[in-house]
């Protein structure tokens, strides 16, 4: 809003530019909303599990939240380059680039925490360098240019140094902080353990001359008995898809009150989860600790809870805040399955009501 001839047609042209900016939010934030709901809930389903931030994983908050870092790139790009009101579309192109490129991505990537975390903040780093960029650019503009003659712009090279370390020391800081946010996390994903994902890869390459139920039972009864190899049906079960109840593990279940194998009582329990039958499960569970000294694996922590939520009446408590916290995140879902799927999709819960 440079330069306009008078006062009002400066008040024209801010209104024009305001109209913009909300058509834009609109625009973005439906869109997101909508068509781009698929990587809103990735991205919000990554910031619960690395922050556990409730707040933040609302999926409507993080749309807005995207909204607001794609739009900011206008109000910098358009003041960097001096653009009237009749620009003012030009200066928007920036932003949809940005916002494409990143729904490109998050779909290509949408499996991939890690490259859904940083491409996040990717955005928010675009944003934070041109901020600095229009800073430095204002702070430049006032500069004398009568003091060119005689000293030089090297009269204002420390100061540019000064800020360019700035710059860089503040960006360090913000890549070491997102690096150590996707190294640490209070919840590690099943599809995150390379183990696992080998066991699925090695799976589904196994030939078969034709697609069938009796080729997918051999292959759920491969990929159940190489994980329980590495004692892990407790945490990581639902990383394959379970079709054929208990009889997916192709193993008979030779429990007793006499059992003393680990491997027998680990078999047994993942039957009685793929069969349903929680009842069961809940008063075998009891004697976890007479196979095993570490705490409860994943799955079997899912359906306690889910055993206590059908029988409220059950006097137990549950001490595990963030399985607690994920359940009632998973019960928000209900009226919006396929984003469900996408963060709950390898979890019992998910199993118990939706896997046929």
């Amino acid at each position: 809003m440079n330069n306009y001839r008078s006062l009002s047609d400066k008040r024209n042209a801010s209104w024009i530019m305001q109209g913009f900016a909300l058509l834009f939010v609109i625009f973005a934030f439906t869109y997101l909303l909508t068509s781009g709901n698929d990587v809103v809930a990735a991205v919000s389903a990554i910031v619960y599990a690395k922050t556990a931030l409730f707040l933040l994983s609302i999926h409507w908050i993080v749309a807005l939240a995207l909204t607001l870092c794609f739009w900011l790139i206008q109000p910098l790009v358009r003041t960097l380059y001096r653009a009237k009101v009749n620009r003012i579309v030009v200066t928007y192109i920036p932003a949809f680039i940005v916002m494409f490129v990143f729904m490109v991505i998050g779909r290509k990537q949408i499996n991939n925490p890690h490259v859904l975390l940083w491409l996040g903040a990717s955005v928010l780093i675009l944003d934070f360098v041109l901020l600095w960029i229009y800073i430095f650019v204002r702070s430049l503009r006032k500069i004398d240019p009568r003091h060119y003659s005689t000293t030089g712009i090297y009269h204002y090279l420390p100061w540019v140094i000064v800020n360019i370390f700035s710059f860089a020391a503040l960006t360090f800081a913000v890549v070491l902080g997102i690096s150590a946010c996707s190294s640490v996390s209070f919840w590690k994903y099943h599809s995150e353990d390379t183990s696992v994902k080998a066991i699925v890869d090695s799976v589904k390459n196994i030939p078969h001359e034709n697609k069938s139920d009796v080729a997918d039972l051999e292959k759920t009864i491969a990929f159940n008995t190489r994980l329980s190899a590495q004692h892990k049906l407790g945490d990581s079960l639902f990383c394959f898809v379970q079709k054929f109840k208990s009889t997916g593990l192709g193993h008979k279940d030779t429990y007793s009150s006499a059992t003393k194998d680990s491997i027998t009582y680990d078999y047994h329990l993942a039957g009685l989860l793929l069969d349903r039958n929680l009842k069961a499960f809940y008063e075998d569970l009891k004697h976890y600790h007479e196979f095993h000294t570490d705490s409860f694996p994943a799955h079997y922590t899912e359906a306690f809870i889910m055993y206590k939520y059908l029988n409220p009446k059950l006097h137990l408590k549950i001490r595990n805040p963030y399985f607690n916290l994920r359940f009632k995140r998973y019960l928000k879902y209900g009226k919006h399955p396929k984003s469900q799927k996408f963060e709950f999709g390898k979890t019992f819960w998910w199993y118990y009501e939706h896997q046929k």
